[in-house]
């Protein structure tokens, strides 16, 4: 085993949520290697590491896989503390919970009122349905979204605006971090990965024009998070992560927070909001945080694939128990 197992993140660059995990890997000057996933499903090589999970990004290190983004950035907190996304305000206040609530706002309802401008003549038949079945559903009804667009369009600009209006300057002309922090907080990134998200999708010369401080916030992010280093790091293929989980293993103790489940139960840990599709395995630990699963294949071994209680259910991995 080595010293310092490897870390790969697994994602494809439109991926807003990916940019944000790479941005905070450049910002904590971690070195780490990139597989590019397919967009879309079916992914094969990856399932050996995520057990099933269908989002991007996940986080590899070593054997562990840890998916969700909030999991993953708890993972780096606590790995590599320096520097926190998690600051003191300027008057000596904890933020994490602030963070944690307007990412929350940002990545949930805000995210979902920028996809509803998608130019969908560009994605493609394929995308758009497996789209459809990460939502649950059997089909992509186009002409429904064209029909609803510019009127979910007054709903993002409601959404966008609100935030906008909590963005202030400093006396230098900067935008302020959204937390009154002296240095970023994850608030910080997950604003600027809905601003790197609506950029794509209306346009920067738009966010620059009518969102300046959103514009400028931008900036100073892209700066932070040098945005330029992400594609600068080594690539691996699907085969060399598998291979580097089966040559740096290491063990996650065995922990149980909860009567309900025992060790060495075959569970499914599912999303309940999109993509819910069961990620299913051995389970190994429950914590107050997390829930830890453990599956072996020829390719890459014993693998741990790490996964958040929020936003997740738990269910024995058997006919009638999933969601």
């Amino acid at each position: 085993m080595t010293s310092q197992p490897t870390v790969i993140l697994h994602w494809y660059p439109p991926s807003p949520f990916a940019n944000k995990i790479a941005w905070i890997l450049n910002y904590k000057q971690i070195k780490y290697k990139t597989v590019l996933n397919d967009k879309t499903e079916p992914r094969p090589l990856r399932r050996p590491l995520d057990a099933g999970y269908r989002k991007t990004p996940i986080l590899q290190i070593g054997n562990q896989v840890f998916a969700d983004t909030r999991l993953i950035i708890d993972e780096l907190e606590a790995r590599f503390p320096v520097p926190s996304v998690y600051p003191l305000t300027r008057a000596g206040i904890p933020t994490k919970t602030m963070a944690l609530g307007l990412s929350s706002y940002l990545s949930g309802p805000v995210f979902l009122a920028v996809t509803t401008q998608f130019d969908i003549s560009r994605l493609g038949a394929a995308f758009m349905q497996d789209r459809a079945s990460f939502n649950g559903a059997k089909t992509f009804n186009v002409e429904k979204y064209n029909s609803l667009k510019p009127y979910l369009r007054i709903e993002l600009d409601a959404q966008v605006d609100r935030i906008y209006q909590g963005l202030t300057t400093r006396a230098d002309g900067s935008t302020s971090f959204v937390l009154d922090t002296d240095t970023a907080s994850e608030a910080d990134f997950s604003l600027a990965m809905i601003t790197f998200f609506l950029r794509g999708i209306l346009g920067a010369d738009l966010i620059k024009s009518r969102y300046p401080l959103l514009a400028s916030h931008f900036t100073q992010m892209a700066s932070l998070g040098q945005h330029h280093l992400t594609a600068q790091q080594p690539d691996l293929t699907a085969e060399d992560a598998l291979a580097i989980a089966s040559q740096e293993p290491s063990v996650v103790e065995p922990g149980l927070v909860s009567g309900q489940f025992q060790i060495g139960q075959k569970v499914a840990v599912t999303p309940l909001d999109t993509g819910r599709q069961p990620s299913e395995g051995e389970l190994v630990a429950l914590a107050t945080d997390r829930v830890v699963i453990k599956n072996q294949s020829k390719l890459a071994g014993v693998v741990y694939t790490h996964f958040p209680l929020i936003g997740f259910v738990i269910t024995p991995a058997e006919p009638g128990a999933r969601l």
